[in-house]
């Protein structure tokens, strides 16, 4: 499996007037679609894959009784693979349950993780949301 393309289609981030500054997170990646490619370079015996997904950050009110949605990233976008043929159909087998196949899930997870976290970061500055995940600080003590 190569990854050969990745992109994003629909960016969103929505901070809402009940935010107190209090949050907390819940963040989840969906696999919305798996569908073949035809790509004009592909000359090989591999076959090409478009991967759609979404990845969301909800921001949930920490001092209201009940779950209370505060704020909202949003991220939709794409991952194109080159995979062999007996992968592929493996792949294909497995979507059509809505799953994907454990050597194929986790290292797009991870792309998708590293991705859609750098750009949720800058969403989530642009519209005055705290980062999702900790940012490291310099921290100045006394030298021994």
């Amino acid at each position: 499996m190569k990854v050969i393309g990745f992109g994003f289609d629909k960016l969103h981030a929505n901070r809402y007037d009940s935010y107190n500054g209090k949050s907390n997170k819940t963040t989840n990646i969906e696999i919305t679609n798996v569908v073949k490619e035809d790509l004009p370079f592909n000359a090989t015996d591999s076959e090409s894959y478009r991967i759609s997904f979404r990845f969301e950050i909800n921001y949930f009110d920490a001092e209201a009784k009940k779950e209370t949605k505060v704020g909202e990233v949003a991220i939709e976008g794409f991952i194109n693979l080159l995979m062999e043929e007996d992968k592929a159909k493996d792949l294909v087998k497995s979507w059509k349950k809505k799953e994907l196949v454990e050597g194929v899930k986790q290292p797009l997870f991870n792309l998708i993780l590293r991705k859609c976290t750098t750009k949720a970061l800058e969403l989530e500055e642009n519209v005055n949301l705290p980062s999702h995940i900790p940012i490291p600080q310099l921290r100045l003590g006394k030298k021994d």
